[in-house]
């Protein structure tokens, strides 16, 4: 699990930690609202961008090009956890045959 050192407004916090008080969360649940919100933020920004790239397609179609732009991520980090002091040329190879990869497998 990943640690962030976050600075957030202090308006923020308190609208935060009062919506977490009046949902029955305790202060420690705060870590997973923030995941659960950043997670769903993430999603809906790659939703927006297909959309804004492919206006008249199904809404089936979308949530399929989402799956796969999640799955390009994914195969893409793991290429980069595991070239870690590598040459960064053939990490961008590998990260381009993933590419190719996910283009070629539709999910």
């Amino acid at each position: 699990m990943t640690r962030w050192n976050l600075s957030i407004p202090d308006e923020t916090d308190r609208l935060v930690r009062m919506h977490l008080s009046q949902v029955g969360m305790k202060k420690g649940d705060l870590s997973t609202f923030v995941a659960e919100a950043v997670r769903s933020e993430v999603l809906r920004r790659i939703a927006a961008n297909l959309r804004r790239l492919r206006p008249g397609a199904p809404d089936e179609e979308l949530r399929e090009a989402v799956e796969r732009r999640l799955a390009f991520m994914e195969v893409a980090e793991a290429i980069r956890s595991e070239s870690e002091g590598e040459d960064q040329e053939r990490l961008q190879a590998d990260i381009d045959e993933a590419v190719a990869w996910v283009r070629a497998h539709p999910a």
